[in-house]
């Protein structure tokens, strides 16, 4: 689940998407019935990924 994640955030992130932009896209989708539903909230911890991927 967490590399899927960090796999699309960080494409659509080297595509030069803005963050609101990838939360829009809900790249957690197919895990937010399962794990988006407790402490972190999908767009907040897509935030995180996205703040923690490093694109060159």
């Amino acid at each position: 689940m967490l590399v899927a994640i960090r796999d699309r955030v960080g494409t659509l992130k080297r595509q030069k998407w803005t963050l609101e932009e990838i939360i829009a896209a809900t790249p957690t989708a197919p895990f937010d019935q399962l794990w988006g539903q407790f402490v972190i909230i999908p767009a907040f911890f897509t935030k995180l990924v996205y703040e923690g991927i490093h694109v060159a």
